[in-house]
């Protein structure tokens, strides 16, 4: 009950332009990870991003999801936390979905593939070059806290919130 307590409260809330939702997209034991260009780098990133004015951090989410990967059909299973972004002042809340949809590469000016990544493999370091470690920490944390979230995002067939 905690984590649907926590989830519901965590998307209802109302970001700002500092608020940069992501979640780490499970799909079959793998985790779905962008690589995504900037100006200093390329780096490798879950989905999300910056909150419009007075949108939900929920709407953000799914937004973005839908911008950068194409996919429409993710179930949230949990709120990770909050961890501080790459810009100065930015927060990212973090949240745990599903999916059983594979990505299309909708942005290519922005990212140049979607992968598919083991998700222990992500939670063991790999890739190195993934752009919030704080991210990566906070997730291993939380699946170790939570060993049945585990087994729920194996099992779970997930269905639009």
């Amino acid at each position: 009950m905690e984590l649907t307590t926590g989830l519901e409260i965590n998307l209802a809330r109302v970001g700002n332009k500092t608020t940069c939702p992501v979640s780490a997209l499970i799909n079959k034991g793998r985790i779905l990870l962008g690589l995504r260009h900037y100006a200093a780098q390329s780096v490798w990133t879950c989905p999300g991003g910056r909150c419009e004015t007075n949108e939900s951090i929920e709407s953000a989410l799914k937004r973005e999801i839908v911008e950068e990967t194409g996919i429409q059909e993710l179930t949230f299973i949990a709120y990770i936390g909050e961890v501080v972004g790459a810009n100065k002042g930015d927060i990212v809340p973090f949240f745990l979905s599903t999916t059983h949809k594979d990505p299309i590469l909708m942005e290519p000016k922005k990212f140049s593939e979607w992968r598919w990544v083991k998700l222990v493999d992500f939670l063991n370091g790999n890739p190195k070059d993934y752009i919030n470690e704080l991210t990566r920490q906070a997730l291993k944390a939380f699946m170790e806290a939570n060993p049945h979230c585990l087994n729920s995002i194996l099992t779970e067939k997930p269905a639009s919130r």
